[in-house]
């Protein structure tokens, strides 16, 4: 199964929907990215968000199905903005995965060896079988995607631009955008009017900057983030939901000097 995955998605896929055409992900017939643009890009920046994951089974009850950790960052690699999250399914049955906000790759045995003490210092569970693993790099840029769209070919997903870019998150953006496109062929406009906020978008690369030019200072970021607002608030704004004054109460917590400097940045490139 994962062979005929991977080979479907090596290849190029266009499927004709009314007047649009999805094309996705590589070769498409729309218009293509220049040689290593976003990489070489000066307006727009890049960080990588990889991540290793196991499926865990354990002999005896650890996990609570009811609880989930989101952003644990008690164990890091080196210097950098990492984390581990837990995702339980059953009481003996959960997802722990290792994730980092990078400019930079770790060495490959890097997420084993922080899973593997994840485990040890953090749930001192001992015993535990591996049923599954999982990794994958997410790009975190707010390159333009959505600019190599063009008349009725839309490109969707990462190759869209559908992925945000200061948290990497995507499932809310694919969700919407679809069903905004959608709305967009019912009412004969352009389909890729109004899937993306440029209000939105200056944050997330402000934020991103800040990631870039200083990732040591991702988790007291994060933290102080969740520690200031009401959860709910910090998932709308997560999500792109929230108003300006909402977004104001939120960006207030966070330390000036480091946003400042990142948007000086920005507004130079």
């Amino acid at each position: 199964m994962a062979d005929r995955f991977a080979s479907l998605a090596s290849r190029e896929i266009t499927r004709p929907i009314g007047f649009l055409t999805v094309a996705c992900p590589n070769n498409s017939p729309i218009t293509q990215y220049p040689n290593n643009s976003i990489s070489q890009s000066h307006n727009s920046t890049l960080a990588l968000q990889p991540f290793k994951g196991w499926v865990v089974r354990t002999p005896d009850d650890h996990f609570d199905p009811s609880r989930f950790t989101m952003m644990d960052y008690r164990l890091r690699w080196q210097d950098t903005t990492c984390f581990t999250y837990v995702l339980p399914m059953s009481r003996r049955e959960a997802l722990v995965e290792f994730t980092l906000f990078t400019p930079t790759l770790p060495p490959e045995g890097a997420y084993d060896e922080m899973l593997r003490q994840y485990f040890d210092k953090i749930l001192k569970i001992k015993e535990f079988e591996i049923v599954e693993t999982e990794f994958g790099i997410i790009p975190m840029t707010d390159f333009p995607f959505e600019k190599y769209s063009s008349g009725k070919h839309v490109r969707i997903g990462t190759a869209g631009g559908w992925v945000k870019p200061s948290s990497g998150y995507s499932f809310k953006n694919c969700e919407r955008n679809s069903q905004k496109i959608i709305e967009n062929m019912k009412a004969g406009r352009p389909a890729n009017t109004g899937l993306f906020s440029s209000k939105f978008r200056f944050y997330d690369s402000v934020f991103l900057g800040v990631l870039q030019a200083q990732n040591e200072l991702g988790p007291s970021l994060f933290n102080g983030m969740y520690a200031k607002n009401d959860i709910q608030k910090i998932f709308a704004f997560l999500d792109n939901e929230t108003s300006l004054v909402e977004d104001l109460g939120i960006i207030s917590g966070f330390p000036k000097w480091p946003f400042l400097r990142s948007l000086f940045n920005y507004l130079a490139r």
